[in-house]
């Protein structure tokens, strides 16, 4: 019997997990409708949830990055660890601006959000093309490293 090929005993180990399955699909179906979301602020929590995890994802990579740091290092491990870390703190302004949520400087608003998104991944995209286009090489200087976390946190 060749490796991908069920027998009769494989097929019934898969029996209770179809039936699940299957008891799943019938309760979804059966289920009253339901609106969780109703209106902008209902939205929150989930918007605050699903933004939280690529905020801590750019930390943690600037962290990793930051840490890491040798002379050998390639500068573009740099450059995206700051780049991130600018990205990380923006789209956390970005999370706090949403409709909904206490003003932050000016009053919430999905333009204001907008902008803060278009931004981080404007920034994540010039830290990108720069590391495409510069050199693999490591740091020329040690302040520079520092000059780059300096820009990364006065975006």
């Amino acid at each position: 019997m060749a490796t991908g090929d069920f027998d009769d005993r494989s097929a019934r180990r898969y029996f209770p997990l179809l039936i699940g399955l299957e008891a799943l699909l019938l309760a979804a179906w059966f289920a009253p409708p339901g609106h969780p979301f109703e209106g902008m602020k209902g939205y929150l929590p989930l918007v605050i949830i699903l933004e939280f995890f690529p905020v801590v994802v750019a930390f943690m990579v600037f962290g990793i990055a930051w840490n890491a740091h040798s002379t050998e290092q390639p500068v573009a491990v740099t450059i995206l660890g700051c780049a991130l870390l600018a990205v990380g703190l923006i789209d956390l302004v970005h999370m706090l601006s949403f409709p909904g949520m206490p003003d932050f400087v000016t009053p919430s608003g999905e333009e204001k959000a907008a902008y803060f998104w278009l931004t981080a991944h404007l920034i994540m995209a010039v830290a990108l093309f720069a590391v495409a286009f510069r050199g693999a090489g490591p740091l020329k200087s040690p302040k520079s490293r520092h000059g780059l976390l300096v820009a990364a946190l006065a975006l």
